[in-house]
């Protein structure tokens, strides 16, 4: 189920030349663009943990998972995980009997501080980052003055087999016997339960032919960069560690459950620039 969807981030222009004609980077940062955190069916204690803590927080007070930045850290978290930290830390010598005997009795003894007795809905809360960043070809295109230069750009576009099965696990979409239109499917899931379009296709290799040129009679040459837009999806589960020693408090992290890159199909973006030899 979805709880939260946002937009974060939009991706500039690819980067330009400097003045004095460097280089832009091969690649740009990875740039968050979409959130989406969505429950889903665990088998995990730590994370069934997690998700009991937060829905007990949701329903008490203001809700942490619509206002926390879910995209930084779980520092924001802290007040709903302290509320349960202070019940335990009053009765700390029974939870450690607890906890040394059996980590499944963590459960049970937190039910007496809130509402975490649902113990059957076996859930964990998720969070899908989309980001995308810029690469070009490496290395630079240089022309002398009066030239043309006919290049080649290939690139690997779309899924393969194996990272659509790992995005579809990770977003609790059944993938059934058949894999066949499984980035259709996929395409169909973002679109109709997170709300954003992707144009996930098979993956496959595409060339475009180019021919640049520096008609200028003088004395520059013209640098030109070829770039495409990578993108990336990962999705993490939230998970509370165990802690037998008892010292840290409880510290919720951003578990993998799931990480795909991927280049959409078109042409290349380019940018130049002039400089004098």
């Amino acid at each position: 189920m979805l709880i939260r969807s946002r937009e974060v981030g939009i991706l500039p222009p690819a980067p330009e030349f400097a003045r004095d004609g460097s280089w832009p980077p091969v690649t740009t940062d990875w740039l968050p663009l979409r959130l989406e955190l969505f429950d889903a069916e665990t088998s995990s204690l730590a994370a069934f943990t997690a998700h009991a803590i937060i829905t007990e927080a949701s329903e008490d007070n203001a809700n942490p998972l619509l206002e926390e930045d879910i995209l930084r850290s779980t520092s924001s978290y802290e007040s709903a995980f302290s509320k349960i930290w202070v019940a335990l830390n009053n009765r700390k010598s029974e939870y450690e009997v607890l906890y040394s005997d059996d980590p499944e009795k963590l459960i049970t003894y937190f039910t007496g501080y809130g509402k975490l007795s649902n113990r059957s809905t076996g859930k964990e809360l998720r969070r899908l980052t989309y980001s995308a960043r810029w690469k070009r070809k490496d290395p630079i295109i240089q022309l002398p003055p009066g030239s043309t230069h006919e290049v080649t750009y290939s690139i690997t576009t779309g899924l393969s087999m194996e990272h659509s099965q790992t995005l579809a696990r990770s977003l609790g979409v059944s993938v059934g016997e058949s894999l066949s239109g499984l980035q259709a499917k996929l395409n169909s899931q973002l679109d109709k339960e997170f709300g954003f379009k992707l144009d996930l296709t098979t993956q496959e290799e595409r060339s475009t032919k180019l021919t640049l040129a520096n008609q200028d009679d003088d004395h520059y040459y013209k640098l030109f960069a070829l770039w495409h837009v990578d993108h990336r999806i990962t999705v993490d589960a939230l998970e509370l560690p165990a802690d037998k020693e008892f010292t840290k408090g409880l510290q919720p992290i951003w578990t993998p459950r799931g990480a795909v890159q991927f280049i959409e199909s078109g042409d290349p973006f380019i940018t130049y620039t002039r400089k004098c030899y």
